[in-house]
């Protein structure tokens, strides 16, 4: 199953981070920190294309993530179990009901600025 969470799956860090868990198991790469790529106009919203990122929100709080594969398609990590592919709304009810693309950026730029996310803190 592996160490690592929708974000970093999306994001391309799967494998890319030493330790991906702070102390208590907390992921480094979390939806706050997905959020704060998009507050700051990192990722950037697109319309549906091969490579997106797919975001489902619930009341404004980001609740997944994922990669478009395909025209209506994603693939994603699925809490602590696999990496699924799944048609655009074959989520479940938790994980929101408003869906937002955004233009992916190179695993590199996201680990630099998860860098730079942790130091700021």
């Amino acid at each position: 199953m592996g160490d690592f969470n929708c974000v970093m799956y999306a994001l391309g860090l799967t494998a890319r981070i030493e330790t991906p868990c702070r102390p208590l198991g907390h992921f480094f790469a979390d939806t706050v920190f997905l959020r704060s790529l998009i507050d700051r106009s990192i990722l950037r919203p697109c319309t549906e294309a091969n490579g997106a990122l797919v975001v489902w929100s619930l009341a404004g709080t980001i609740k997944h993530v994922g990669v478009a594969i395909a025209q209506g398609r994603v693939a994603s990590k699925w809490g602590i179990g696999y990496v699924y592919e799944h048609g655009v709304l074959e989520v479940p009810k938790s994980y929101g009901d408003a869906l937002t693309f955004y233009s992916a950026i190179e695993s590199e730029d996201a680990l630099n600025h998860l860098h730079q996310y942790w130091t700021r803190r």
